[in-house]
């Protein structure tokens, strides 16, 4: 064996011993979700609560332009209320 093997065998080894003498997993596999903040409001709000979720959109045009700002719950979105221009970016 060369060395990687003996380091994985090793490193698996001291893992099985340690979830044994715990009596609980150490890692275990989720696969990753994707939530749509626009249509989860609660999820939305407790994500937002404290910070922007677009800060791109705001520091251009405010909270007014937002997909997301019916259920944000940023500190920061009663400070600007711009209107988004009606002219078109280059």
């Amino acid at each position: 064996m060369d060395k990687k093997e003996v380091k994985k065998n090793k490193n698996k080894n001291l893992k099985q011993l340690i979830e044994k003498n715990l009596d609980r997993v150490i890692f275990e596999y989720k696969p990753p979700t994707t939530i749509d903040l626009t249509k989860n409001a609660e999820v939305c709000r407790e994500v937002t609560k404290s910070s922007c979720w677009r800060p791109d959109i705001y520091l251009d045009y405010g909270c007014v332009a937002c997909s997301i700002n019916k259920n944000c719950a940023c500190p920061i979105k009663k400070m600007i209320k711009k209107e988004p221009s009606k002219r078109r970016k280059k």
